[in-house]
């Protein structure tokens, strides 16, 4: 059992195996098959309506998804980002320098740090009032770890993370700690 409260910073640690990505699927309304109780003010998460409360939250998952096109028509697409603003974000990330590196399904065009940091900058331009981030320090240099970690020390917002990062750890307000579960129930 455990209580998130507004402005929380949970991380959520254990070893691999433990449920860490299962537990952050169920809190996004990504995986909807779970036992016991979630109570999201003052209603069962199963009967909240799923779009309303994708709008309240945004995630960046530990494998970014990219699309095909710019990196930043990737920050644009579907209009809910300006330009301007996009590339504010890029430039505040160090990585405005890729606005018009293409990307395409059959190529890697960018490392795997740098798809980090895109999906990063997805979530904060969403600007939603919850933030889950999945291992969000994994392939950053140590500038953008620090960036990420000024970012979950200052901000307002509620952030819940998965980290094996004992810096990120350090940061949270509560830390949730899951263990694998032992078929021999020890």
């Amino acid at each position: 059992n455990f209580n998130i409260c507004s402005g929380d910073k949970v991380a959520i640690c254990g070893e691999n195996g433990s449920g860490k990505s299962t537990l952050l699927n169920i809190l996004c309304g990504l995986n909807c098959n779970y036992s016991g109780r979630i109570i999201i003010n003052n209603e069962e998460m199963s009967e909240l309506s799923i779009k309303n409360w994708r709008n309240q939250i945004s995630l960046a998952t530990q494998e970014p998804f990219l699309f095909p096109g710019t990196v930043l028509e990737n920050l644009t697409f579907g209009g809910l980002f300006s330009e301007e603003a996009a590339m504010h974000a890029l430039d505040e990330m160090g990585i405005a320098y890729l606005a018009e590196r293409e990307i395409s399904v059959n190529q890697d065009s960018l490392s795997v740090g740098e798809k980090q940091r895109i999906s990063l900058l997805r979530v904060l331009l969403k600007n939603t009032p919850i933030i889950f981030l999945d291992e969000p320090s994994n392939h950053l240099d140590s500038d953008s770890v620090q960036m990420i970690m000024d970012f979950i020390s200052y901000s307002t917002k509620t952030i819940v993370y998965i980290s094996h990062s004992d810096q990120l750890t350090k940061l949270a307000t509560k830390v949730i700690r899951l263990k694998k579960n032992d078929p021999n129930g020890n």
